[in-house]
């Protein structure tokens, strides 16, 4: 599946190199309507290689080294894809008509407390796995047992929570027709993602011969793919209305 992982890697790049310039906006709306949609296209690059075969030996090797234990590489790759979720969640909320206060608040009570348990709690269980706690190349491919069963369901379980709620808040905005392509496109990926997850749940607890290993790494790459498309498609539709507005104001 490595040619998969590459090209997602390359759109992701791609976009994250399109929306450059967000990285660097002062203004606290376009922090969170804009930048925290380019952060999250950072995390998910960070996902994809941290949980992909090449990590092995770049990273989780000298991991282990310094820690006694495997696939802690892994770990941080789920840590930013949850985050990557995350940052969803509040460039989404942010185009409601609320307060940057209100948004805040509500990220903080439904997103940021609860991250700040299950984070720790998914590497204590890693650590209690003893399929996990051997050298991996992929562990998505690692064979079940109990604690890894809890950890990816634990993981999972959590990432379609949060994106449930990204996708209630897409389907408001979706009801105005200026946003109701892209809103239907982060829907799509968003939706594909979890998806995955649900499958890679029912693949922890069944007891079935089936392969699921491709397919999580389809899934994933594929609602990466459409999720970077969208996000470089939208900033380029700012951009082209911001100069437009511009160009009006020069003439007027």
């Amino acid at each position: 599946m490595g040619w998969i992982v590459v090209a997602t890697c390359v759109c992701l790049m791609r976009s994250i190199w399109v929306r450059r310039w967000t990285l660097t906006s002062v203004s606290d709306h376009l922090k969170l309507t804009e930048r925290t949609l380019t952060v999250c296209l950072l995390c998910q690059l960070a996902a994809l290689i941290l949980m992909s075969p090449i990590s092995d030996e770049a990273i989780g090797r000298p991991l282990h080294a310094l820690t006694g234990h495997w696939n802690i590489d892994s770990w941080a790759g789920h840590c930013c894809f949850i985050g990557a979720a995350a940052t969803i969640t509040l460039n989404v909320g942010s185009r409601l008509d609320i307060s940057h206060q209100e948004l805040l608040k509500d990220f903080k009570r439904r997103i940021e407390m609860p991250m700040t348990i299950i984070i720790p709690a998914l590497l204590a269980i890693l650590f209690m796995s003893p399929n996990a706690n051997q050298d991996t190349v992929d562990l998505f491919a690692a064979k079940n047992d109990f604690w890894l069963n809890v950890y990816w369901t634990l993981v999972s379980g959590f990432l379609i929570y949060i994106l449930a709620h990204a996708m209630g808040v897409l389907a408001i905005i979706r009801r105005d027709p200026r946003n109701r392509r892209t809103a239907t496109l982060y829907l799509i990926a968003l939706s594909a993602g979890a998806g995955v997850c649900t499958l890679r749940i029912i693949a922890s607890w069944s007891n079935s011969d089936f392969n699921y290993h491709p397919w999580f790494w389809i899934g994933d790459c594929t609602s990466s793919m459409i999720f970077a498309w969208a996000a470089a498609q939208s900033w380029r539709k700012r951009v082209s209305w911001l100069r437009g507005g511009d160009h009006v104001a020069r003439n007027s």
